[in-house]
């Protein structure tokens, strides 16, 4: 009998009844780290369906599932939101946490009256989170926790907190991206979120990334209007001062940086405005999205990351086209939606939402379904598939 190995890989079989030769392999591709070449990216995705616990109500899964995170340093540990705002259920929602990849859950935080819009993992303390909330609901702002989620304090009330993030190379600062006048702007904390200042309360952004190599910069995305106040902007004092570097056409809500060249970063989200890259740190922008497919209308990018285990690699989230990636800068996209559900309309699945971790995994939420990321390694099939036939036989 023939046997393929790869090191520490947990194989798992998928075998239709009618079709022995659509015979596969599906693995975490943390798992085959070991096995991958320096800068080799993963082989094309199967998306593993891994809900928190839910029902079907009139064909759609509730709670809802987004804002999927991984737990830091943990590899295993993952968060999700689920929300069911009408209450067509009794199933809890709020935060759920996992140990296992998604394969069991725990129920963190019971709170579904609130609205949240962000959510921060500490990157070496994974038991320390931050939730950005809406004021819909008193007290609104951010909640911390230093337990993984079982106990939570609000440490900034009374405003929206539309992002929050951990400062890559000085841990204790925290940033917070507000609104609105005169309790909003940049907010920011210098002992791991307990208590907050805010450093810059006429600077309205609704995403901000510290830079992951150089002290105290920090970049912003805006947009909120059609005013020539939206775009990219850019501090060096750790978010005390802000300029704006580039108006990218009307902004663009959401801002990435590459991890292999920091000087790399796309901005997407607004509406039919597709994905836009720069390599020079924000200064000139180039539209990498003319590929993509057009459906109803040009690309809106819901979601996007950059691959950290193969560089000029993207993934993006696409409005009712599921999820694409690029392994060349936009030149060309390919689809990446196995396992993914594509409904029952005439529109594809909307993908609000992903995460990697620093191994390569990668993790999305697409129309309310959460989704692990699994390789599919088709040269396994040829190694095993006369044996596995002959075993049928006998």
């Amino acid at each position: 009998m023939i046997v393929h190995t790869l090191s520490n890989c947990v194989l798992r079989f998928k075998i239709p009844l009618l079709a022995l030769s659509t015979l596969f392999l599906l693995v975490d591709p943390a798992a085959r780290q070991a096995d991958r070449a320096v800068g080799e990216s993963v082989y094309p995705i199967y998306w593993d369906w891994r809900q928190p616990p839910f029902t079907i109500y009139w064909g759609h899964v509730i709670p809802a599932a987004f804002l999927p995170r991984w737990g830091g340093e943990n590899q295993e540990l993952i968060y999700v939101f689920t929300g069911d705002y009408y209450n067509y259920t009794q199933i809890p929602d709020g935060l759920w946490a996992s140990l296992d990849r998604g394969k069991t859950w725990e129920n963190r935080l019971l709170n579904p009256r609130s609205r949240f819009n962000d959510l921060e993992i500490h990157p070496q303390e994974s038991d320390i989170l931050f939730i950005a909330e809406d004021n819909t609901y008193d007290p609104g702002g951010i909640d911390r926790s230093e337990d993984g989620g079982w106990t939570w304090a609000n440490v900034l009330s009374g405003r929206i907190v539309y992002d929050i993030e951990v400062d890559p190379l000085n841990p204790a600062i925290v940033y917070a991206s507000t609104c609105c006048t005169p309790i909003g702007g940049v907010f920011r904390s210098e002992d791991t979120g307990e208590t907050w200042n805010q450093v810059a309360p006429e600077t309205y952004l609704s995403t901000i990334r510290p830079h992951p190599t150089q002290e105290g910069v920090v970049y912003g995305a805006r947009w909120f209007s059609s005013s020539f106040e939206e775009g990219i902007y850019y501090s060096s004092d750790y978010g005390t001062t802000w300029e704006q570097i580039a108006g990218l056409y009307g902004g663009q809500p959401y801002l990435e940086i590459d991890p292999h060249n920091p000087d790399r970063m796309v901005a997407f989200g607004r509406s039919y405005g597709g994905i836009w890259l720069s390599e020079n740190g924000g200064q000139d922008w180039e539209l990498i999205s003319e590929a993509l497919p057009i459906i109803i209308a040009d690309p809106t990018i819901l979601s996007a990351a950059f691959d950290p285990s193969a560089p000029e690699t993207i993934w993006v989230g696409l409005k009712y086209g599921g999820i694409y990636v690029t392994r060349n800068d936009g030149l060309t996209w390919e689809p990446s939606n196995s396992g993914i559900y594509a409904g029952s309309g005439i529109n594809g699945p909307q993908c609000l939402g992903m995460d990697f971790n620093k191994s390569g995994d990668l993790i999305i939420v697409c129309d309310g379904l959460f989704y692990v990321g699994l390789e599919i390694l088709p040269t396994f099939i040829p190694l095993i598939l006369n044996d596995v036939a002959a075993a049928f036989q006998r």
